[in-house]
């Protein structure tokens, strides 16, 4: 313990600095190979372009009875006109309570799309996994002169990534 607290520890700096680059290495290589599965595919090919939306101010319990609940949705996008303004998800509407469904706005509980990560039908499937990478979200508005235009699934790429694996498909580079 004295080596340690001293910074006498030798081996173990070494120890964790490798840890560290093997990690970073295995990460690098697991990007490279999903990036070799999806080739030059375009988010337009997987994107789903039938979705429901909402509005920045529709109430969180109108939301939830008209299409949350009776839809099954998980995440909806919201929309001013054509225009995406946001995403509310399921943990969005479980911070506000109950009593206060019928008087807060979707706006007040949605990601606004100034922190939201987006994809354009045009990019490649390589971008819209390394956005998936830095968000939790099950999906990816995909966004075409600042009008949604369709939805990504996180399920969905990975279906198709896993259909690729499995068939032994390469990138058609």
């Amino acid at each position: 313990m004295w080596r340690l607290l001293s910074g006498d520890s030798g081996g173990l700096w070494w120890g964790l600095i490798a840890y560290f680059l093997y990690n970073a290495a295995t990460s690098t290589l697991q990007q490279e190979r999903l990036t070799g599965l999806v080739g030059t595919v375009r988010v337009g090919q997987l994107m789903t372009t039938e979705f429901r939306t909402t509005t920045p101010g529709t109430t969180v319990g109108a939301l939830i009875r008209d299409l949350v609940l009776p839809q099954n949705l998980r995440a909806i996008p919201v929309v001013s006109g054509e225009r995406l303004a946001g995403l509310v998800t399921i943990g969005d509407l479980r911070k506000v309570e109950q009593d206060q469904w019928s008087v807060t706005p979707v706006q007040a509980v949605m990601t606004p799309l100034a922190e939201l990560a987006t994809v354009t039908p045009d990019d490649q499937l390589s971008t819209a996994l390394e956005r998936f990478g830095s968000t939790e979200l099950p999906l990816l508005p995909v966004v075409k002169d600042g009008a949604i235009v369709g939805l990504l699934y996180r399920e969905s790429v990975v279906g198709y990534v896993r259909m690729r694996e499995a068939l032994g498909l390469e990138s058609r580079r």
